[in-house]
């Protein structure tokens, strides 16, 4: 399923690297990230789901690394990030016309973003396959 979250700019990665104080709210809002779909929290929508292969790095199409350590990866909104070192492990994506997630058989998409974590079901030829417009999206 592909959920839609509003327009703004998202962290890109494992979501409990993002709280400190409210990580245990988010944990119980969000049943440790094994709920379906978003979850509000402070006017805003986040969203994340278990990886396949629970904790490690995991790499997008482009070959850029997210490091896992909660086995969950997913989109924060920018203004909910407690802990800004969060920042310099994940991607930060300013999505103005709004952030299309989902995750199928342990690969996530992010618009334009593409992450596998569960490389064994692939070739080492795996491209992403996105074909979306990445025009509409800015990478910080």
């Amino acid at each position: 399923m592909v959920y839609e979250l509003p327009p703004g700019k998202y962290l890109i990665g494992d979501p409990t690297y993002a709280f400190d104080e409210n990580m245990n709210a988010i944990m119980e809002m969000t049943d440790s990230f094994q709920r379906e779909g978003p979850t509000k929290f402070k006017g805003r929508a986040l969203w994340g789901a278990p990886t396949a292969n629970g904790d490690g790095e995991f790499f997008d199409q482009n070959g850029n690394a997210y490091p896992v350590d909660g086995g969950v990866l997913g989109a924060v909104p920018v203004e909910l990030v407690e802990d800004l070192d969060a920042l310099e492990e994940a991607t930060v994506m300013d999505c103005p016309n709004g952030l299309s997630v989902s995750v199928e058989s342990g690969v996530f998409y992010f618009n334009g973003i593409c992450v596998n974590t569960n490389p064994e079901d692939f070739d080492t030829d795996f491209d992403g396959g996105y074909d979306g417009d990445l025009s509409k999206d800015f990478f910080i």
